[in-house]
């Protein structure tokens, strides 16, 4: 009989001790960790990761307007102006190089606009050897402006960022004061990611 009983309270003592840590685990919040899982890697893209933020939606746009973003820039076009797709760059002969050129047109009197940024490249340089230009502001940010074309009816903008972003603006106006004050209220809504020049 003292047998039984000593095997007995074994039991029971056994139990209270598995229920008091059960108890105690759970009010200490010590839940079993889940298994991780393996995560697929991420499949490679043609553009790079943002090294900076979104360029800045205009917000000076006049009514009917469009908003064209690239991916450092922010222009507003008026709506007879026409945006054909973005074409990417074919130069291969900086390898990480991305660059896509917006072209922008009017039909009814022959205006262009065309904006051309290009990222991760070694071209940045260029900004620090324009000839025969002068500096401006333009966005806020200090570009170098040329006219160029031949009859020196294209006006053109060069800025590089700090983080080797390239961005070229060419309206093809520079003949016509008319155009000239019409497409100023155009660039007069451009917006950049980088205000910082790239350091010569």
């Amino acid at each position: 009989m003292r047998k039984h009983m000593t095997g007995l309270c074994f039991l029971l003592l056994c139990l209270a001790g598995c229920a008091n840590l059960t108890a105690t685990g759970t009010a200490l919040g010590t839940t079993p960790t889940p298994a991780r899982t393996a995560t697929p890697t991420a499949t490679a893209t043609l553009v790079p990761t943002a090294t900076t933020a979104p360029a800045p939606t205009p917000t000076n746009v006049p009514a009917g307007w469009r908003v064209l973003a690239g991916r450092n820039f922010a222009i507003a076009y008026p709506s007879e102006w026409t945006a054909q797709p973005p074409v990417p760059n074919t130069d291969t002969t900086v390898a990480n190089a991305v660059g896509y050129t917006y072209p922008l047109s009017v039909a009814s009197d022959g205006r262009t606009l065309n904006i051309y940024e290009e990222w991760n490249t070694d071209k940045a340089g260029a900004y620090c050897h324009v000839t025969n230009g002068k500096t401006v502001t333009l966005a806020g940010a200090k570009m170098q402006y040329t006219v160029a074309g031949n009859s020196n009816e294209e006006r053109n903008w060069l800025f590089a960022d700090s983080h080797n972003n390239l961005l070229q603006i060419t309206l093809n106006d520079a003949l016509s004061p008319a155009k000239i004050a019409l497409d100023n209220t155009l660039l007069a809504t451009l917006r950049l990611t980088d205000l910082t020049p790239f350091r010569c």
